[in-house]
């Protein structure tokens, strides 16, 4: 398997389209399953790490203004 010939053992590699038959529909459908499944989980893990990304924004927006309450406090004379 490679990028360019995914599915070799399904003989369906740089084929124009007019040379596909009748008998290669059952491979090219299993193919577009598995490219269903894979867009799938590829849409499910871009959706988690979209909302990860909101959290640790999120959070850096919070320790930022931690830190700046805590230098403006630390330049406060003591007593």
């Amino acid at each position: 398997m490679t990028a360019e010939n995914p599915y070799p053992e399904a003989g369906v590699g740089d084929r124009p389209l007019s040379q596909y038959t009748l008998a290669d529909i059952p491979v090219l459908l299993a193919i577009i399953g598995d490219l269903k499944r894979l867009i799938t989980e590829q849409q499910l893990l871009i959706t988690e790490l979209r909302d990860e990304n909101a959290r640790l924004k999120a959070r850096i927006a919070d320790l930022e203004s931690q830190l700046n309450q805590n230098s403006r406090n630390s330049s406060r004379p003591n007593g």
